[in-house]
């Protein structure tokens, strides 16, 4: 892990196409791609998912980029961690092998596991994928943003083999529950995007 900055953000950014919102407008530093994503994955956790299915599915996602890096929509991201220097600080990237580190910052701690306090962006060293972790994210769902399709087809065949995964263990478990119950309980479901803009939504819901 190593600090990002300014420059170096807005450099990578630019060259994404992804836009972040001026003072002015008083939202923060709202990311977003322009004109629009290319596709948009949301996972929808359900009341009765465990932090560890949640530590999972962030995992799953943060495997598809070689290197990310976070950033913060209000204040400073040095503020989740300790630096030494924390001025010049827009964003921290971690690499592949730090994915861990990444998930512990980004996932809420016990007792509080479903209170998200900062609201997080994490984009792809590549540009190519953007996911928003704020304080919607266990009412709306988790949102991954692709600027290439291609990427967007690779995040939802793993999440499709977690969450096999985790059927098979929770049968495991618990033989009594009901697979085709265990099966209605989530679906992939394509959800046209609103508005004018051109893009394609698959929504993870139960």
């Amino acid at each position: 892990m190593h600090a990002v900055s300014p420059e170096e953000l807005h450099a990578l950014l630019a060259k994404a196409g992804i836009e972040m919102a001026p003072p002015k407008t008083k939202i923060g530093a709202q990311l977003s791609y322009r004109p629009y994503a290319r596709r948009t994955v949301v996972v929808q956790f359900g009341e009765h998912d465990t932090p560890q299915y949640v530590s999972q599915t962030l995992l799953t996602v943060l495997s598809i980029e070689v290197a990310w890096l976070l950033t913060a929509r209000y204040g400073s991201v040095a503020e989740l961690i300790s630096l030494e220097s924390p001025d010049n600080v827009a964003a921290l990237r971690f690499d592949a092998a730090e994915c861990e580190v990444l998930e512990r910052l980004l996932r809420p701690g016990p007792p509080h596991t479903r209170t998200i306090v900062r609201d997080l962006y994490v984009v792809g060293a590549s540009g190519q994928t953007l996911v928003t972790w704020d304080h919607h994210t266990f009412q709306d769902g988790l949102s991954i943003e692709f600027s290439d399709v291609s990427a967007s087809s690779v995040c939802s065949r793993n999440l499709m083999s977690l969450v096999r995964s985790w059927r098979s263990t929770l049968q495991t478990a618990n033989p009594a529950i009901d697979r085709s119950a265990q099966q209605r309980s989530r679906c992939w479901v394509p959800v046209p995007l609103r508005g004018p803009a051109p893009g394609h939504c698959e929504r993870w819901a139960p």
